[in-house]
């Protein structure tokens, strides 16, 4: 590493980075871990399949209609103050969560976590470390920060599900409040970059930027490319956990698989972080998805058609599944 190199790395950036990898790493974490509590809410009777699968996409709306107005807030107030509210945010809904009822999933898991979510994730968290990081270590600051975010899923979602089979759904929501409200401590730990010349460009309002985002033909194609993310984001974490209990294979499969999509992530987005400079943003994407592709073909391939055991008690489970939904709707 070069002089010019570690100078560029100063303690602010080094501190706000360390604090902004452990937000960013809880927030994740518990919002992939939330598909774990699907399950023994079901089976408790308070809530549906259907339910709780539209909690979470009232949690996502909520997370991508919000993002850019607290990029706003974070502009004007600072990314301390909106993000340790949104860290309070995120511990209500949680706590909402433990009544087990409809409107609590709604507003406490779909609405309140959503928003919290949105302050506490990629979209605030990025643009506070790239107003403190020089062009030349911004991508691998970035790439930093975003790999760091996806441990969180290889610890919270094993740790979640012990909490489960030891205690209760109730407590482990309890237990994930706690540990959201931490990131309002670790969020005093944010430091401000230096301030701007004054004779340096005026910056944008919202509506000018939205304007010059969308005339940027990459920064449109990168966001469609984000839907690809909503498999994973959304599907994958929300219904993998119950669909393997419906399988009859333990609960614990399923949080370590979510383990394994977490640390997996962290090494690949690390990967492309470090490949970016060299390699150039078209080729690094077009190997990524060249190598997703027949991935996840061979990964569902596997698990239709491997494992004659579990793919036995899968449709077994599928089957009593239907029969539950049929004598529900005879009972009706």
């Amino acid at each position: 590493m070069s002089q010019q190199t570690r100078k560029n790395w100063t303690p602010a950036l080094v501190i706000s980075l360390v604090a902004a990898g452990s937000i960013l790493s809880l927030s994740m974490g518990l919002r992939q871990s939330l598909g774990l509590f699907m399950d023994p809410m079901v089976r408790g009777g308070a809530v549906t399949v259907a339910t709780f699968g539209f909690a979470m996409a009232i949690q996502n709306l909520a997370w991508g209609i919000g993002q850019p107005f607290m990029g706003a807030l974070c502009d004007r107030y600072g990314g301390r103050l909106v993000v340790a509210c949104a860290a309070f945010l995120y511990c209500a809904g949680l706590a909402m969560m433990i009544s087990g009822g409809v409107l609590g999933l709604y507003i406490g898991g779909g609405l309140l976590i959503g928003l919290a979510v949105a302050a506490t994730s990629h979209g605030v968290l990025v643009g506070i470390i790239s107003r403190l990081a020089s062009p030349m270590i911004r991508a691998t600051a970035v790439s930093i920060l975003a790999a760091v975010g996806s441990l969180g899923t290889f610890v919270v979602a094993p740790a979640a599900q012990v909490m489960i089979e030891q205690w209760s759904w109730q407590s482990a929501l309890a237990g994930l409040a706690l540990l959201a409200a931490s990131m309002t401590t670790i969020a005093l730990l944010f430091r401000h970059s230096a301030p701007r010349a004054a004779a340096g460009p005026p910056r944008p309002n919202a509506r000018r930027a939205i304007g010059q985002a969308l005339s940027n033909r990459s920064f449109v194609i990168t966001t469609l490319a984000f839907f690809a993310c909503g498999f994973q984001l959304i599907f994958i974490a929300t219904h993998l956990p119950n669909f393997i209990a419906i399988c009859g294979l333990p609960p614990t499969v399923g949080a370590n698989a979510l383990a394994l999509i977490g640390i997996c992530n962290a090494f690949g987005t690390l990967l492309a972080g470090v490949s970016l400079p060299a390699l150039g943003k078209r080729a690094c994407t077009g190997n990524d998805l060249s190598l997703a592709h027949p991935v996840d073909r061979g990964v569902l391939r596997h698990a239709c058609h491997g494992r004659d055991h579990a793919h036995l008690r899968c449709r077994d489970g599928l089957s009593v599944a239907q029969r539950r939904a049929s004598g529900q709707r005879d009972h009706q």
